[in-house]
């Protein structure tokens, strides 16, 4: 299947309009200091979770991701059912397509893999559900660990950091009452960005539709 890429001037567009949303928050925020325990108007997010300082700008961010999460008819990981566990990555690429992979492990250990690939305008190009192994979820929540992904900040946005160009990653995980999402753009390859490559490959993306390169630290191993 050949997938589309986004011409030069969409992929401008679309860098354009995320840098925008972020400086208007910056020059309209820069007196607001702490979140607000309200999630954000449109659900999917707790309020704040991308700029805890900036409750409004971290807001912009999330109506950004629930925009492409609402379009590929994804719903809230942080409201999910409590008999499951849910990862979930969404992946905007300028360049390419837009990809989300999420992995539910229910408490009976059956575990079930959803991806989802559409084109730049929109179209629906990959959806599918599959069965995942207990050794394949096992060999995931070990890469989990071994990231440290539940101490990630949620955004390096923070520290201003500011959105150029290449990839916005979005990974969430919600186990039980706990929920968390770490957004990284243009993430270098690391303990992160190996847990959505192993999604990834989970769900039989080839390097056509999703390449990152393979982090060589030590610290990731197969058990």
């Amino acid at each position: 299947m050949r997938i589309p890429f986004f011409t030069t001037r969409k992929a401008l567009f679309l860098i354009l309009t995320l840098q925008v949303m972020l400086v208007s928050a910056e020059l309209g925020l820069s007196g607001q200091n702490h979140a607000d325990s309200q999630p954000a108007t449109d659900s999917y997010f707790p309020r704040g979770i991308f700029a805890a300082s900036q409750v409004q700008r971290s807001d912009l961010i999330a109506e950004w991701f629930a925009g492409y999460l609402r379009k590929m008819n994804e719903t809230p990981l942080f409201k999910s059912m409590p008999d499951a566990d849910e990862f979930r990555l969404t992946r905007i690429s300028p360049l390419g397509t837009e990809i989300i992979v999420r992995l539910n492990i229910f408490n009976n250990r059956t575990s079930k893999l959803t991806v989802k690939v559409a084109s730049g305008d929109g179209e629906m190009l990959i959806n599918r559900t599959g069965d995942v192994t207990s050794e394949q979820v096992d060999r995931f929540l070990h890469l989990v660990n071994d990231s440290g992904f539940w101490r990630l900040p949620s955004s390096e946005l923070e520290e201003g950091q500011q959105v150029t160009d290449g990839e916005f990653w979005l990974l969430e995980g919600t186990t039980h009452d706990n929920y968390h999402a770490v957004f990284r753009s243009n993430p270098k390859p690391s303990t992160y960005t190996e847990l959505g490559r192993y999604l990834a490959e989970l769900g039989k993306l080839d390097n056509s539709i999703f390449n990152t390169p393979e982090y060589k630290g030590s610290r990731v191993v197969v058990p």
